[in-house]
């Protein structure tokens, strides 16, 4: 087992967590190597054992995203409306219509006082408004990534007072967005500001370049040398986009 050393630089320690995920296949041990980091060991004094304890569930359920089963992964895209980054989910492996997706879910957290919406957009956190989350809620942890279509492929589904997790209501294929809706008004009524992929009459992505093996488009920069994502994707799994080394039984 790694010990952490304190001059040991945070790229370090993403290196050495991702390798003990991807190459070791499971949590555990890079939850242990992080609770002896001295930054992280000094946070933690801080907090209460609840406080304490969902510290460590959320790390999990984020380091959780890089195994080699996971059927997603958290990329950055530019906005088809403002051209500037944000971020967003797609599909790694075909994904079956009704299945949960396993590792995409979060937390619903009640945000209902004024002004709640505009801090929550301030932060890029997602806002809900429906029959289903009578609020406004905001979506917290992994599935906060998700993004609004109007037309999506997924929907969120509460199996418990605040979590909430995301089930496709379609078959996603492999390099497709996963995409839910927030509600019929949450851009204007009837969505009427809404630029989602549905609205944009299938103009799927915003970026000059497209990739010819993972058919995602990105904005082209004099400092960048191929597709960003398939080359997050080999430096990570040293496999080509979308493998990642992970059998089905």
């Amino acid at each position: 087992m790694p010990t952490h050393d304190p001059r040991t630089s945070q790229v370090d320690i993403c290196t050495v967590v991702c390798r003990m995920v991807i190459e070791g296949r499971e949590t555990g041990a890079a939850i242990d190597f992080l609770r002896r980091c001295q930054d992280i060991e000094r946070h933690l004094d801080t907090l209460c054992p609840s406080r304490r304890n969902t510290f460590f569930r959320q790390c999990r359920q984020h380091l959780s995203i890089y195994l080699p089963k996971c059927k997603f992964e958290i990329i950055e895209m530019p906005s088809y409306k403002t051209g500037k980054c944000e971020m967003g989910v797609r599909a790694r492996r075909k994904i079956v219509g009704g299945e949960l997706i396993e590792f995409l879910e979060g937390f619903a957290v009640y945000a209902g006082r004024e002004g709640s919406r505009d801090q929550a957009a301030t932060y890029q956190l997602s806002c809900l408004e429906s029959d289903r989350f009578p609020g406004p809620w905001v979506l917290l942890s992994s599935a906060r990534f998700v993004n609004h279509a109007c037309a999506p492929n997924s929907t969120l589904v509460r199996d418990s007072r605040a979590r909430v997790r995301v089930k496709a209501i379609q078959d996603i294929e492999a390099g497709q967005e996963i995409t839910v809706n927030y509600g019929a008004a949450y851009f204007g009524d009837d969505n009427e500001g809404c630029w989602c992929l549905s609205c944009r009459d299938g103009d799927e992505q915003h970026g000059d370049i497209q990739c010819a093996i993972c058919k995602w488009k990105y904005i082209r920069s004099p400092t960048r040398r191929g597709c960003p994502w398939c080359c997050r994707h080999f430096f990570l799994y040293r496999q080509h986009w979308p493998l990642t080394g992970f059998k089905s039984r």
